[in-house]
C-alpha cells in the first residue's frame, strides 16, 4: 500500500549545529581557494611554455623607444583596417 518507514532522524531532522555549518563554509572556501589555484597554475605554466612574459617586456620597451621618435606605434585592429 506504500508505506514507507522512516527512522526518527529521517521523520525529526536536526539542524546543523553552528559549528558544522562553519566547518562546511571553510571546506567550501577551501576548494574554491583550490580551484582558484589550479586555474592560476595552468595560466602561468602557459605564460612560462609560450615565454610570454619576455615578449611582453621586450614588447614594453620596443614601444617606450619609439615613443622618443616620430614612429607611429599601430595596433593590431589598426594594422587589419589599413590592410583592407
Amino acid at each position: 500500500m506504500g508505506f514507507q518507514f522512516q527512522s526518527e532522524q529521517e521523520r525529526n531532522p536536526t539542524p546543523p549545529s553552528h559549528e558544522q555549518l562553519q566547518a562546511e563554509k571553510a571546506k567550501q572556501k577551501e576548494m574554491i581557494c583550490a580551484d582558484i589555484q589550479a586555474q592560476l597554475d595552468e595560466i602561468n605554466e602557459f605564460i612560462d611554455e609560450n615565454r610570454l612574459l619576455a615578449k611582453f617586456y621586450t614588447w614594453q620597451e620596443l614601444r617606450r623607444q619609439l615613443e622618443g621618435t616620430s614612429a607611429e606605434v599601430i595596433s593590431d585592429d589598426e594594422a587589419k583596417l589599413l590592410e583592407q
